[in-house]
């Protein structure tokens, strides 16, 4: 499959995503809805081909993750059906919707670039926007464009003055006021949807990249109508082709979560699909067998029963109709008997193999959850970040496994190693002496490395038994902090000079070199390494620790340097961020000349003059001084 093109359709449900991809596979495969309800439950996938243009493509359509009641297996089954399909690389992801952009879309747009994709999934990434009858002209969906800027940006400042009239409501309250408590968490909420990724950011980040279409229902029973609506599911077709065909022949887009995550589950994934397949030939033959076994059956017990029926008359010369119910009665018995044991036979085999299946999508639901809750702070920190957490985990009573479960920060620790309430419970019971607090890494090194499960513990875990392999698990820790030792030293050998030559020089004023001054303020080689490619240089080493002190990643610097703020701003940029605004915003500050941004550094700069002319009065005296003292000729 590496030869054919993926696309990815996401978006809420009832968007048009499946009508979408019944549209561009020119197929019905794909159960279509009318509504907001989604008919979709499962990852769908189906190739096709560009006849024309002689392109291959694939089509994966996803159930909108987040609105639509799904299990936490289920969702776990989306996510690993979805990456395990997209493993090769993704060439476009649509993002289809149907002109009703809210929030909590964009957030599930968010989501999917924090748990598979990362920040370039925008180059990537086409809207398409359905049910536009006017989809044929250029003018009404220029019109449709910018009015759906002009809606994200007029949110986006409804968000902000909501937020600023809350600040000022909540001056006025202490803490403790059950008035303060409820405006905190609006105020939290709203700054949550503050930085859901903007619409018209998006817009601009896919340079362009919206294709408008109309797929009318075909289940009409107009004659015209529905001859109408064929013809613009048609054209719909050929202006998707034509975008394909030139905003999709590039590298396909494998980020590293998509990569980590797909190398984790292929083996796995690839045998519970053969499992699956296996599964079905075994019944569809043994149904076979079983048909073809009971007519074979019923013709040779009747042939042999005749037989000797035959010759017993030859002897006796006796034919009663008694004998002949007597025969038939014995063929049904041997039939029942013989189907009884074919049955039985399969349901073995059945239930072997569904076992087989299960305790394959065990595993596969471990590393999914493991990878998800691997990024849980950044998972949580996106609006509806929450709730797609616990749609995972589901609604549990951890205390009831321990007390110390009281701890979140203990149950997520567990779901970081992959275990599920059920499978913390089971280990849990195995182990007679279970500590919450050290052993979510014992259990994944004893599943992981021993190849152990909590039942098969369960019937050893006898106490000896148990502290054997606490023991082993000792010594592996310790080969683990050597092998983290060795590779410290190593580090700690690294010529910081390969990164900037200037880490060699000496500082004038601190008679050391700069790596020196780097390590005297606990800058450390990787920082190093994600700093300068940024723009910083190893004498500016105070700057990259103001930016760290308000919790600025690298990237994010040098998006707000990129808008022309400088090194030293980070106290600034801070203070723009605790606003609500983005680099990309302050980019547009700078070009529209908004005063608030402007005068938030005017009033910066003048707090700045303010605490200095105090302190120039102050010395300014003993300069004077120094030069009145000195015998430097006056004129």
């Amino acid at each position: 499959m590496n030869d054919t093109k993926i696309i990815l359709l996401i978006g809420r449900s009832g968007r048009g995503k499946s009508t979408l991809a019944n549209v561009v596979t020119n197929t019905n495969n794909f159960k279509e809805s009318s509504g907001s309800v989604s008919e979709t439950k499962e990852v769908q996938f189906e190739q096709f081909e560009d006849i024309g243009n002689k392109i291959n493509y694939a089509i994966i359509d996803t159930p909108g993750i987040g609105d639509t009641k799904m299990s936490d297996n289920e969702v776990l089954n989306v996510i690993a059906k979805a990456v395990y399909l997209g493993k090769d690389g993704i060439s476009q992801v649509f993002f289809v919707n149907d002109g009703r952009f809210d929030q909590y879309e964009m957030a599930t747009y968010d989501l999917l670039r924090t748990i598979i994709f990362d920040n370039d999934i925008t180059k990537h990434t086409t809207i398409v926007r359905t049910r536009f009858p006017e989809f044929r002209d250029d003018e009404e969906y220029q019109k449709d464009i910018d009015s759906m800027k002009k809606e994200a940006q007029a949110k986006e400042t409804e968000l902000k003055n909501n937020i600023a009239d809350k600040r000022k409501e909540i001056e006025s309250l202490t803490s403790g006021d059950e008035q303060y408590q409820k405006l905190s968490e609006e105020i939290k909420k709203a700054e949550k949807e503050l930085t859901v990724t903007n619409l018209a950011r998006i817009i601009e980040s896919c340079q362009g990249r919206i294709v408008y279409v109309d797929n009318p229902s075909l289940e009409v029973k107009d004659t015209n109508k529905l001859r109408m609506n064929k013809e613009d599911r048609e054209d719909s077709r050929e202006i998707l082709f034509e975008h394909l065909k030139e905003h999709c022949q590039g590298d396909s887009y494998k980020p590293e979560n998509l990569k980590k995550l797909s190398e984790d589950i292929a083996d796995d994934y690839f045998q519970y699909l053969n499992k699956k397949a296996e599964l079905q030939r075994e019944l569809d033959e043994e149904m076979k067998r079983l048909n073809s076994w009971t007519k074979a059956s019923v013709s040779q017990a009747s042939s042999n029963q005749t037989s000797n029926f035959n010759i017993a008359s030859d002897q006796t010369e006796l034919t009663t109709k008694e004998n002949q119910n007597e025969i038939q009665e014995k063929i049904i018995i041997i039939e029942k008997k013989e189907r009884e044991r074919m049955i039985a036979e399969l349901q073995d085999k059945k239930e072997r193999l569904k076992k087989q299946i299960q305790e394959k999508e065990k595993i596969i639901h471990q590393k999914v959850l493991k990878h998800i809750f691997n990024n849980y702070e950044a998972i949580n920190k996106e609006l509806g970040g929450n709730i797609f957490l616990n749609s995972v985990t589901g609604e549990h009573p951890w205390t009831a496994i321990h007390p110390e479960f009281t701890n979140r920060e203990l149950v997520i620790k567990w779901l970081s190693q992959g275990f599920d309430y059920e499978q913390t419970q089971n280990w849990a019971a195995a182990l007679i002496d279970f500590n919450p607090q050290i052993d979510a890494d014992f259990c994944a090194w004893l599943r992981d490395k021993k190849q152990l499960t909590a039942e098969r513990i369960k019937r050893a875990s006898y106490p000896q038994n148990i502290e054997r392999w606490r023991q082993e698990y000792a010594v592996y820790l310790g080969k683990e902090i050597g092998v983290l030792d060795k590779h410290k030293q190593q580090l700690e050998k690294r010529d910081w000079a390969d990164i900037h030559p200037g880490f060699a020089k000496e500082s004038f004023y601190y008679k050391k070199t700069y790596q020196g001054c780097w390590e005297e303020n606990n800058l450390t080689y990787q920082d190093a390494q994600n700093w300068i490619p940024v723009g910083f240089i190893p004498w500016n080493y105070k700057e990259v620790n103001q930016w760290k002190n308000h919790n600025f990643t690298p990237q994010e610097v040098k998006s707000w340097l990129d808008i022309d703020l400088d090194k030293n701003d980070a106290e600034f940029a801070a203070y723009l961020r605790g606003e609500g605004h983005q680099p990309s915003l302050d980019l547009n500050l700078k070009e529209m000349k908004i005063s608030e941004a402007f005068g938030a550094k005017d009033s910066y700069n003048k707090r700045l003059k303010n605490y200095s002319k105090p302190l120039l009065r102050l010395i300014l005296p003993k300069i004077m001084s120094l030069f009145s003292d000195s015998k430097i000729p006056r004129n």
